[in-house]
């Protein structure tokens, strides 16, 4: 009758292969499930969210060329999560940033290509009274020939209202 290999034999044939395979298989995951790649609708540009590893919860959005892994620019950090939304010509990204359940914030971007590196990203825009609670704004639609975003401002207990903003040109400071 075969006599079974010690416990310490299986460990080393059976086991430590299995989790060393096993925790490569989650890192494999774990990176494809925490970029999330928004590309500009030209293609010059991709905007993408990962994990915010500060807190280990949130989202980070970063801005990149096209088929470039490095050269990334930092937009916006959060403990929560958002979205974002590219403009029709590729100049602008609108961030919705869900700070609260209870409330969220648009802030516009502009994004321009400089050659090599990370592109230009400048701050042009914060939907009004951020912050306020049970409030939230959301991206309706761009109006790229008069410079403008079109936003839904929803407010608990009231009718959506949609809304036209013009993209300004001064930078602004990030909430």
């Amino acid at each position: 009758m075969p006599r079974s290999p010690p416990p310490a034999v299986a460990e080393l044939c059976l086991v430590r292969p299995m989790r060393a395979w096993f925790l490569a298989f989650l890192t494999v995951c774990n990176t494809g499930l925490a970029q999330d790649s928004i590309p500009s609708p030209d293609a010059r540009f991709a905007a993408y969210l990962s994990r915010n590893p500060a807190h280990g919860i949130g989202n980070q959005l970063f801005v990149r060329y096209s088929g470039l892994s490095d050269g990334r620019r930092l937009l916006l950090a959060n403990d929560r999560s958002m979205d974002a939304q590219w403009s029709p010509d590729s100049r602008f990204v609108a961030v919705t940033n869900y700070t609260d359940p209870h409330i969220s914030v648009v802030l516009v971007f502009a994004i321009r290509s400089h050659g090599t590196g990370a592109p230009d990203a400048q701050l042009l825009f914060i939907s009004p009274h951020p912050g306020v609670y049970d409030t939230k704004w959301a991206v309706s639609g761009w109006d790229t020939s008069h410079r403008a975003i079109l936003l839904e401002k929803r407010v608990a207990g009231a009718e959506p209202q949609r809304m036209r903003f013009s993209i300004g040109t001064t930078p602004l400071q990030s909430p």
